[in-house]
């Protein structure tokens, strides 16, 4: 056994064996307190009356760890040679200790060796206090497994390629290819010459290029979507290993691991509760039932992966882990169900609105498309059939048949290139380009549609604390039993502790205010500062409370704490929590009943508060005065301490207590000791009724400095029309104060209602039966900047009414359990990174950063969603008009389309798959933030906007050019006129060239949408625009130049490349006219 000795001034930890192993450093160390670990004893469980530990030595004091309520089911802790010697319970054995409703688990017949907890960490070589051995971690995952269920395997760039192969026109392009490729190939056998293959050839070729290009599209935005789920996937979890708490991620917990349990946590993998308070759990993922369901180690100890833990705190041993807990057999059964390639998993099977709205544009016009088709392929069969059988009164043959195939797969090419389905993967392209930039802007998308909805965003109602602010509190002023003073040079920050500057001003107080202080903050505490051997401070637990905390050194007192802050130990007696009622948001404070028996057999129990100062002094009828007088409190007294401790946007924290008088048995008191597990002598409840007639001890002014970018973001949200209102739990004041420095509050807002307690606004907006009056709300919202002292409950009226009465898009942050149905019913619901697992579950974005800016981030990325497709739909819309009459007018006209099948293909390919990877990319601008949100139906063709004027323009200029190059084009520029079935000609070659030429220059002109920016504006940033370009380019010199056959051209000169070059260039000329109009 080891000695363990805490040197309180120095707060250095020593590890003396009992067996003379000599005194070496320690890993972790309680800021102040000594303690040490000795011998055991048994003791008797208070509740069963049976034998159980640990018991420790009445001359020690207790070993640092970590302790809560323990009965019979825990059992002694057993030591590592004991454990070591026993075998461990097989994989099968861990899978019956927590089936679905399990009761007790010690009384499972199927384990009879399986008593107590104690048996429990035998059977899995674990210990109840220390966890496991580290080195074991990759034994214990070769037995029992690792914690992570069978994932579907990524489609595969085959089944990518199916899945493209599974279009309409696709499918009908390569059946009229392969007809008319054995067609050619058996009237060629049949008449004895040499088939020509070419065309059909090429058609099934370009239609393996379209395949393969769309495969590799899905392939790279699955990959984007799988690399997001992996970042979105770690998480860690808090543990005992070797003794020692340490951060774990998820995937390496094992069978037998000692986790720590707070509120707000997803629990990770199955497990058995082996201690806790008040807990309670949400299993309706498993059993589908929506109840709260209360856990205790005596009767229900069984834990569930995927439960989320609605209040208390507590320790788990870990039983199953991935594919061995219930939610991964489950897992593993659907992923069977469906061969691992089908798992709704990712974010690429989510349709947003965006996407249906404009696979609903892409339906209308393919509508013209297969109109266009239809009508192009009976005028040209009709205008064959009247000149070949009736006007040439030519008998039927089967070469015939050949002809009628052609004007078959012209009208397909037609409808394939009138459907714009590069639309709808326009926006999917956009969108997983923006969630991987975003997550470069500390925002971790979990829901792939609220990366677009932000674009329409047009209320934030943000918190303070940590997201407008910095997290970084430091008690800057004190009241302190009547007296009062600055710490202005007292120094926290990440340390977490007071300064030496400070200590003469707190420890010139009365000893016995000085032991009481210390005692009201520790002892009510649910934080932890530990200090190892080399300086480095460890901190975990609420910054407020650590705030607190790093002013106990100063305090100089000699009381000694347990590592948890559930005992004390001076020389006059000894101090237990046996009751606790945690703080909530609704609550405003939190609640500790501490035991303290002296050491001349008396014993008392005293009650210690902490919280929001107006409520704590509302609870107040008198205060400690310096003296170790009481001084009583009025209203008039309260007011005064709360006007002089405000200012300088500093929230106020009160600690209070009182002497009660209960009446519990001796018994009861008895099995109180310093040297065993805390016990639980009131439930939350009782500690509630408690909490009236106190006496104030302490107030702390607590200063958490602005983040130094939020005043810019706000600002820039004002400008862009985003209105932001403040959600805090602050008083009025500090909440005012906060809001005027970031720039919520200005001077125009600042009106007799735009700060307001949220209790007073929900009394204004609430009619007699309770329910929100739209009138009412519509009236108060209107003014309201500010919400003080704002409850979950509160936020989430208020937003739903919000969604309910308005047309706002409204955007939420939260990181606490309570705000989960705020984050989810809002619009977008933005957790803290610091936040609770259930919150980062609810929302939809994850700020990585705790930052208010990077809210405003996802609204520049949002916007940039909405301008990346209205310029791909300007683009796309002006090809596909001009394309669509080109082919089928020139076909009507002269019974051959002047664009060949593969060329349209090409076109095609040009209009969607590289189109829509080159707009649909772009890097947001931040003019973005200075225009007003997008409407969330947003019309992109609006005939009021400038896109239509552009669209219809450019189509209108590039219909002549075309007109003009069918028409009287070759005579002017010297050039043969294109005979029909003659093959390639420098006429149609240079009809498709200048098309090309002409879209490519026009995709420039695609990059701005505003008729103020230049198109090169900022075009340096956009290198995969510039790449995608280039080779567009590059690949249209080389079909024009050596496509040949293939692509029924021939080389043009340079001559004929400087007036396609030309046409094209026009375009840009043709915008900066346009734009002016």
């Amino acid at each position: 056994h080891r000695t363990v000795a805490v040197d309180v001034m120095q707060n250095n930890l020593f590890i003396q064996s009992d067996m003379g192993l000599g005194a070496r450093k320690h890993g972790l160390t309680l800021v102040a307190g000594s303690v040490q670990r000795p011998r055991r004893q048994q003791s008797l469980c208070r509740c069963c009356s049976e034998r159980m530990g640990p018991r420790l030595l009445s001359n020690q004091v207790a070993r640092i760890t970590s302790k809560m309520p323990v009965c019979r089911a825990v059992g002694m802790e057993t030591s590592r040679k004991e454990t070591s010697q026993r075998p461990l319970l097989s994989e099968e054995d861990c899978r019956k200790l927590t089936p679905l409703h399990a009761g007790n688990i010690y009384e499972n017949p199927a384990l009879p060796m399986i008593k107590t907890a104690n048996d429990l960490a035998v059977g899995l070589k674990t210990n109840l206090e220390d966890g496991i051995l580290s080195s074991s971690e990759d034994e214990r995952r070769n037995k029992y497994g690792a914690n992570s269920v069978a994932k579907p395997e990524p489609p595969s760039f085959f089944k990518l390629i199916l899945d493209a192969l599974n279009e309409f026109t696709v499918l009908t392009l390569i059946g009229a290819g392969g007809v008319s490729l054995v067609l050619e190939l058996w009237l060629a056998a049949k008449e004895g010459r040499d088939a020509n293959v070419i065309e059909s050839v090429s058609i099934l070729a370009a239609v393996v290029v379209v395949v393969l290009v769309s495969a590799g599209n899905n392939w790279q935005k699955e990959r984007q979507f799988r690399a997001l789920e992996e970042v979105q996937s770690k998480s860690v979890v808090r543990a005992i290993r070797d003794g020692v708490e340490i951060s774990l991620p998820v995937e390496r917990v094992v069978v037998g691991d000692l986790l720590m349990l707070e509120t707000g946590d997803i629990l990770c993998a199955d497990g058995v509760l082996v201690r806790g308070f008040n807990i309670r759990v949400d299993e309706s993922h498993l059993t589908g039932e929506s109840d709260e369901v209360s856990k205790e180690q005596c009767s229900s100890q069984a834990l569930y992966s995927g439960s989320k833990l609605l209040s208390g705190v507590g320790f788990m041993l870990v039983t199953g882990v991935g594919s061995n807990s219930q939610s991964g057999m489950i897992a593993d059964m659907i992923s069977g169900e469906n061969n691992g390639s089908q798992m709704a998993l990712n974010l690429l099977d989510e349709e947003t609105v965006l996407q249906k709205r404009l696979a609903a544009y892409a339906s209308t016009i393919g509508i013209f498309g297969v109109a266009a088709a239809v009508t192009t392929t009976l005028i040209m069969s009709g205008k064959f059939t009247l000149d070949t059988f009736i006007l040439g009164e030519s008998t039927w043959h089967i070469d015939y048949l050949e002809q009628y195939l052609e004007f078959f797969i012209t009208g397909v090419t037609i409808l394939v290139v009138a459907i714009p389905e590069g639309l709808p993967l326009a926006v999917t392209i956009s969108l997983a380009y923006s969630v991987m930039r975003m997550l470069d802007d500390n925002n971790l998308v979990r829901h792939l549609s609220a990366a677009e909805t932000m674009g329409t965003a047009t209320v934030i109602c943000t918190d303070k604390t940590g997201t407008l602010t910095q997290n970084i509190m430091a008690i800057t002023k004190v009241w302190l039993s009547g007296k009062e003073f600055m710490l202005t040079d007292i120094e926290q920050g990440e340390a977490g502790l007071a300064t030496h500057a400070s200590e003469n001003q707190l420890s010139g107080f009365n000893t016995d205010i000085r032991h009481l202080l210390t005692e009201a903050i520790a002892l009510n505490s649910t934080a932890k500062i530990l200090k190892d051997s080399d300086g480095n401070i460890t901190k975990s637990g609420n910054r407020t409370e650590l705030a607190l905390l790093g002013i106990l050194p100063f305090l100089g007192s000699p009381m000694v704490f347990s590592m948890d802050y559930k005992k004390a130990q001076k020389d006059e007696y000894e101090a237990f929590v046996v009751g606790q009622q945690p703080f909530t948001s609704d609550r405003k404070r939190m609640a500790s009943v501490v035991l303290m028996k002296y050491k001349d057999g008396s014993s008392k129990f005293r009650l210690y508060v902490k919280g929001a100062a107006e409520v704590i002094l509302a609870k107040c009828t008198q205060a400690l005065h310096y003296d170790g007088t009481m001084m009583p409190l009025d209203e008039e007294a309260k007011e005064g301490i709360l006007e002089s401790m405000h200012g300088d946007g500093r929230r106020l924290l009160c600690v209070a207590y009182k002497d009660l008088d209960v009446d519990v048995p001796d018994d009861e008191v008895a099995m109180c000791k310093f040297t065993e597990s805390p016990r639980t002598l009131f439930q939350p409840e009782e500690v509630d009724d408690f909490e009236h007639s106190l006496t104030a001890i302490f107030i702390a002014g607590i200063s958490d400095p602005l983040r130094p970018e939020v005043r810019s973001a706000i600002e820039s949200c004002k400008k862009g029309g985003i209105s932001v209102r403040m959600f805090t739990g602050d008083n009025q004041v500090t909440a005012a104060s906060i809001a005027t420095d970031c720039g919520i509050l200005t001077d125009d807002d600042f009106g007799p209602n735009a700060v307001l307690p949220s209790e007073e606004f929900i009394k204004r907006i609430k009619n007699s039966q309770d329910e929100v009056d739209r009138e009412s709300f519509l009236e108060n919202w209107r003014d309201i900047r500010v919400l003080a002292r704002c409850s979950p409950s509160d936020k989430y009226t208020i937003v739903e009414s919000l969604k309910r009465f308005t047309d706002e898009i409204v955007a939420v942050t939260g990181d606490g359990t309570n705000d989960a149905p705020a984050l989810r019913i809002a619009n977008v619901g933005f957790a803290m990174n610091d936040g609770t697992q259930i919150a980062k579950e609810a929302a939809d974005i994850i700020l990585v950063d705790n930052n208010f800016a990077s809210t405003v981030s996802a609204a520049l990325w949002g916007r940039n969603v909405y301008s990346n497709i209205s310029k791909f739909l300007q683009f796309q819309l002006t090809v596909n008009l001009v394309a669509l009459i080109t082919a089928a007018g020139g076909a009507i006209a002269s019974a051959e389309s002047p664009l060949t099948t593969v060329q349209m293909l090409w076109v095609n390919l040009i209009m969607d798959s590289l189109a829509s990877l080159a707009l649909a990319t772009g890097y947001p601008d931040i003019s973005l933030l200075e225009q007003k949100p997008y409407k969330k139906d947003h019309n992109f063709v609006d005939i009021n906007g400038p896109l239509p004027k552009h669209i219809l323009g450019q189509a209108a200029f590039q219909l002549m050019v075309m007109a003009w190059l069918l028409g009287p084009g070759p005579d002017v520029l010297g050039i043969d006129r294109h005979i029909v079935g003659s093959g390639a000609s420098v006429h149609h070659t240079l009809v498709f060239n200048s098309f090309v030429m002409m879209q490519l220059f026009n995709q420039l002109n695609s990059r701005q949408i505003e008729d103020s920016r230049s198109i090169l504006e900022n075009i340096q940033n956009e290198t995969l625009f510039q790449y995608v370009l280039g080779c567009e380019l590059i690949f249209q010199f080389i079909i024009i130049q050596y496509g040949g056959q293939v692509f029924s051209t021939v080389p043009l000169s340079p001559a004929e490349w400087s007036i396609s070059l030309g046409f094209g260039a026009m375009s840009l000329l043709l915008r900066e006219v346009i734009r002016r109009i």
